[in-house]
């Protein structure tokens, strides 16, 4: 076992075990290169309302660390009663607080995060 329980499966299924993984470096350079593109998109609008576009970047900072928050608060911190609550807690939070030291698994994985951003994206290009 590694130091402080890093690299404990979390699947029997080693392909939903990979699949439950990501290097941080991975995600931010998703990420921001995802916030670099529509950068580069919105680059006309950006121009012509410079103070509108930051006003608008600060409030989706603020709001998705405040939505980060709650979710962790309310969400990932909720003790669940049902054994199907405590599993799902299990695999989407509590495997952190077991095993502190996984560092493959400090943040969702694309496949959880990349539809949720697609959502987001689609959301405010519409």
């Amino acid at each position: 076992m590694n130091e402080a329980g890093a690299n404990q499966r979390m699947f029997e299924n080693r392909l939903i075990d990979a699949l439950s993984k990501s290097h941080p470096a991975v995600n931010a350079v998703v990420l921001y290169g995802t916030a670099i593109v529509c950068l580069v998109l919105a680059r006309d609008t950006i121009a012509a309302a410079p103070a509108m576009t930051l006003g608008l970047a600060l409030a989706c900072w603020l709001g998705w660390t405040f939505a980060e928050y709650l979710i962790h608060r309310h969400a990932f911190h909720h003790e669940p009663t049902t054994p199907l609550g405590r599993e799902i807690h299990r695999i989407l939070h509590g495997h952190h607080h077991d095993h502190p030291g996984d560092h493959e698994r400090l943040m969702m994985p694309l496949g959880v995060s990349l539809p949720i951003l697609a959502a987001i994206g689609f959301g405010v290009a519409w």
